[in-house]
């Protein structure tokens, strides 16, 4: 019970980092003792830098901060008069800042639905490890109750009960893994794009 509340402390404290990660260099640095706070990082910017829209609302914002910087000169753009090119400039300031509001609000969509991903994998990775541990405490007392049925210290229920339960419990961290692949395949596939695989591999080093 102790180590299973441990490791749910671990995963808020992991997803607590990240937050602050987000937020700015100078809250990040509060929580740089947690060990996955880094990966969480790179996962964060890896798919920031490949989601279809962030890419277009960045590149209408260069294409913009370029207009803005040509001086008004009559011949700064063939074509263009410098009134032309004066509107174009204004409007290139409206521009950057309706770009830049959209990608803020995409930008904190994108990472709260990943970071409840990557925090549900750590969850279920929790899990499995917490499973694991009670199979092996379970197989331990296999033994000394086949001994004890053996010896009629106890009914021969007590070692079927046993079976049972390590059985369940076997099957209970075989869904939890077969979830655990899924859910890492469904989380690269729907935030890597073309470089899933490359996303793939960063989440599976939460093993």
């Amino acid at each position: 019970m102790y180590k299973t509340a441990r490791a749910r402390i671990a995963v808020g404290l992991t997803a607590m980092a990240m937050v602050l990660l987000l937020l700015g260099p100078s809250a990040a640095a509060l929580e740089t003792d947690v060990g996955e706070n880094d990966l969480f990082a790179e996962i964060v910017e890896f798919v920031k830098d490949r989601d279809p829209v962030l890419r277009s609302q960045r590149a209408v914002m260069e294409a913009a901060e370029a207009m803005d910087t040509i001086e008004l000169d009559d011949d700064a753009v063939p074509g263009l008069t410098e009134s032309s090119l004066r509107v174009q400039k204004f409007e290139s300031v409206s521009q950057v800042q309706q770009a830049q509001q959209t990608y803020t609000q995409v930008e904190r969509d994108l990472v709260s639905a990943l970071l409840a991903n990557l925090t549900e994998i750590l969850s279920l990775r929790n899990a499995v490890e917490n499973q694991k541990e009670l199979l092996s405490l379970l197989e331990d007392r296999l033994e000394p109750t086949e001994r004890q049925v053996e010896a009629g210290i106890v009914d021969a229920d007590a070692l079927w009960e046993l079976s049972e339960r390590i059985i369940d419990v076997q099957t209970e961290i075989d869904d939890s893994n077969s979830q655990l692949t899924v859910l890492k395949r469904e989380t690269a596939f729907n935030y890597g794009g073309e470089d899933w695989r490359a996303l793939l591999e960063l989440v599976e080093q939460f093993d």
